[in-house]
Parts: structure tokens; C-alpha cells; sequence
């Protein structure tokens, strides 16, 4: 019999024994559930990682979104402030002057012709470093009423295109004053 044995070993080689593997009853299922284990862990650990990237970029875009990038991203800043008596006005109430003047072209459609215009805006300024504000600054020939009516067709223009600003300071160069100006909500008729 152990020549029977032996000359199937020599004749069918490791493929017999490979048999018998299959056949016999698995006995090292610990090493199995290792396995399955690890690649389970890989999975765990790339899910894991996906994640962690995934928060990373979040937060990302959370500290760009932040008033102040907002607004370096929204409002075009000129970098030339031309002197003007309005600017020391504007620093003793705690501003600080960040940009110069801005020219923001109008374009409309009249009946399919086109009509261009123009808004002004005389100064960019900040408090604190999170709240932008717009400056306008009183024109002899152009005053400003302080009464809802007046405020809106003055300055709402202004504010809706840009909104992520804080408000517009109207600087009042015959009073040295300074008036800041916030759009506010009214959630109805006022009685």
C-alpha cells in the first residue's frame, strides 16, 4: 500500500495532495477570519480617510466663505485713495479706508438698443476687519434725503449689488458728519 502511495505521489505529484486539501476539513479558520478582517479593516481605514479628506475640504471652503473674504472677492478694491477731508472724518469714527474710487458700468436694454450709465462709489472702507462698508460722499448738487423714500433710490442700487457688504457710510462733507446706512427688513406694512 505505501508503494501504491508512493508511485501516485511520484506520478500525479503536488496536484494529488492539492486533492486533498479540498477534501479534508479546513482546521486553521483562524487565519481565514484574519483575512477577512484585514481586508475589512482596509476598507474601515480608506472610508475613514475619504472622510477625513472630505472634512478638510469643508472646513476649506467654510474659512473662505468667512464676511471678510467675501467681500475681498465681491467688491473690485482700488489700491489708489486719492486724499480727500472726508477720509480723516472717516478714520476718527474708526474706519479704515481699503480701497479708492470705483466706476461700476451700467448697461440696460431699451426696446433691443442699448443704454449705458454709471454708479460711483468714493471709497471702500472697514471696522474691524469684518465689516466692509461702502462710502458715499453728499454732493452739493445731489443731497440726500433722509426719509425711506430717499434713502432707497439713492442707496439701494448700491447695496444690491453688492450685498454681502455691511452697509454704506454717507459722509456728510458740509456737516462733517457721518451716517451709516444698514438695509434692514420689514416683515410687513408698518401702522
Amino acid at each position: 500500500m505505501k508503494d501504491s502511495v508512493a508511485v501516485l505521489l511520484a506520478k500525479y505529484g503536488s496536484d494529488w495532495t492539492r486533492k486533498q486539501d479540498f477534501a479534508a476539513p479546513r482546521t486553521n479558520s483562524c487565519t481565514e477570519v484574519m483575512g477577512v478582517a484585514s481586508s475589512d479593516k482596509a476598507v474601515v481605514v480608506l472610508i475613514i480617510l475619504a472622510a477625513a479628506i472630505f472634512m478638510v475640504y469643508r472646513i476649506y471652503l467654510w474659512l473662505q466663505g468667512s464676511p471678510r473674504s467675501f467681500m475681498r472677492d465681491k467688491v473690485p478694491i482700488n489700491k489708489m485713495i486719492q486724499p480727500h477731508p472726508s477720509t480723516a472724518l472717516l478714520e476718527d469714527a474708526g474706519y479704515e479706508i481699503i480701497g479708492g474710487k470705483l466706476k461700476i458700468p451700467l448697461s440696460f436694454q431699451l426696446d433691443g438698443s442699448p443704454v449705458y450709465s454709471r454708479m460711483f462709489i468714493d471709497y471702500v472702507a472697514s471696522k474691524d476687519d469684518e465689516h466692509y462698508y461702502l462710502v458715499i460722499l453728499s454732493r452739493p448738487r445731489k443731497s440726500l434725503e433722509f426719509t425711506g423714500s430717499g434713502l432707497r433710490d439713492a442707496l439701494l442700487p448700491y447695496l444690491l449689488i453688492y450685498p454681502y457688504c455691511s452697509g454704506v457710510l454717507y459722509v456728510d462733507t458740509v456737516h462733517s458728519a457721518v451716517h451709516v446706512i444698514k438695509l434692514g427688513k420689514d416683515d410687513g406694512e408698518s401702522g
